[in-house]
């Protein structure tokens, strides 16, 4: 496999980002995997593992109508070898709670597989939706 331009990965990591959050089904659709997987860490009301795009199409609407939606910026991005495993690097921010994650981003065939969030500060990640969602 011949590697990619920089631009061109962070091209389709921004596409995968805006799939996640659109509320256009065919957009998650060519973004994601049926069978993507997104799991978020912690102890708070969105931890867990949702499986299926209606499933994390949920997920991101549950986000957005709790917080409003957020302010994503990638400070940092790395890819395998294949680039079908990515290390992603953000500032997130919503309702003023702003904070740095990772995101391990797994790609098939150029759609989103799975990704796995690992925020920074677990703690306050979980204090900040707690506050926001009931459990």
């Amino acid at each position: 496999m011949v590697p990619r331009r920089t631009s061109e990965v962070s091209d389709q990591v921004r596409e995968i980002y805006a799939g996640l959050g659109s509320r256009d089904p065919e957009r998650t659709a060519r973004t994601c995997r049926e069978d993507v997987t997104v799991h978020v860490a912690g102890s708070h009301p969105l931890s867990g593992t949702y499986v299926g795009v209606p499933a994390v199409r949920d997920l991101f609407a549950r986000i957005e109508a709790a917080a409003g939606r957020g302010t994503f910026t990638v400070t940092g991005l790395m890819a395998d070898d294949d680039e079908r495993e990515l290390l992603v690097e953000a500032c997130v921010a919503h309702r003023g709670f702003v904070r740095t994650i990772v995101h391990r981003l797994v790609l098939c065939e150029g759609r989103l597989a799975a990704l796995h969030e690992h925020p920074m500060d677990q703690a306050a990640e979980n204090e900040f939706w707690r506050g926001l969602l009931p459990s």
